[in-house]
């Protein structure tokens, strides 16, 4: 339907971006790995990010065209754009995050999208993975900062941002999933938006590091803008946690998947999560 069928410029092909919020027959988003996507309520399609870029891009399938919305086009060999949060909680029209890959995204009932963490970089121009809250308004074209941080910290071989779980079920204003990419998500039939797993930089003792793989699930409350931890663990163990498997077939409280990231994931008609 658009876009190449042969990769140029030494295995990468640039985007066409036009005019900023106008759709063009020539405009099209430069090739790019790990993006996020939605779906909005007039069934166009939009795209956000990949290679840790930070452009917004909306696809109108009955005009086949793309409209550069938001975000900056690449510059130079360096694709990385820090992300602009502004006061949180309060949209405005210079908010936009920064570039990052392997995000988790999520449409709510109000037909606005949802982001979370990925790798990508901060208000600071500092690179690691990221435990940020953002919320897109489609009416307004407008970001919010949601929570989670604007900066990230150091350690050993790799940036990214603790989580703070508090009590296993129970939604409070502090909790926030530790930073991460390539987590999995899904939204539930009450509205509710839920995420687990990925991938997280885990520092040994020794200063050596390694890739880590969650297990932890979390549910997020649109709402009223608060995180519970539902289940999982919340220790980091390198290379990941282990799945606790049971009966084929048979629900029970001990049951969990194992560590991973880049998972797949649906909800059904009867609002069950499935993974």
């Amino acid at each position: 339907m658009g876009g190449s069928s042969t990769v140029v410029n030494g295995g990468y092909n640039p985007g066409v971006y036009g005019t900023l919020g106008t759709p063009a027959a020539g405009n099209v988003p430069g090739g790019r790995n790990g993006s996020v996507s939605w779906s909005d309520s007039t069934g166009n399609l939009w795209l956000f990010g990949g290679s840790e870029l930070n452009d917004l891009w909306e696809f109108i399938p009955s005009a086949n065209e793309w409209a550069w919305m938001g975000g900056s086009p690449p510059t130079g060999p360096a694709y990385g754009q820090p992300g602009v949060y502004g006061t949180l909680g309060t949209p405005a029209a210079e908010n936009v995050p920064g570039g990052r890959y392997g995000s988790v995204t999520w449409s709510d009932s109000g037909g606005n999208f949802w982001l979370f963490g990925g790798f990508g970089f901060d208000g600071s121009f500092v690179e690691g993975d990221l435990n940020d809250v953002w919320e897109f308004d489609t009416s307004t074209n407008e970001w919010t900062w949601m929570g989670g941080s604007s900066t990230l910290t150091c350690q050993g071989f790799r940036c990214s941002r603790p989580g703070v779980y508090g009590t296993l079920g129970t939604p409070a204003a502090g909790n926030i999933p530790r930073g991460r990419e390539y987590a999995s998500g899904w939204t539930d039939s009450s509205g509710n938006l839920w995420l687990f797993g990925g991938q997280f930089p885990y520092h040994l003792v020794d200063g050596a590091g390694c890739e880590g793989a969650a297990n932890d699930l979390w549910k997020f409350n649109p709402s009223m803008n608060e995180w519970a931890w539902m289940g999982g663990s919340s220790a980091l163990i390198c290379p990941g946690q282990p799945g606790v498997y049971g009966t084929l077939g048979t629900p029970a409280p001990g049951n969990v998947p194992g560590g991973r990231y880049g998972s797949v994931s649906w909800s059904d008609s009867s609002g069950n999560l499935w993974l």
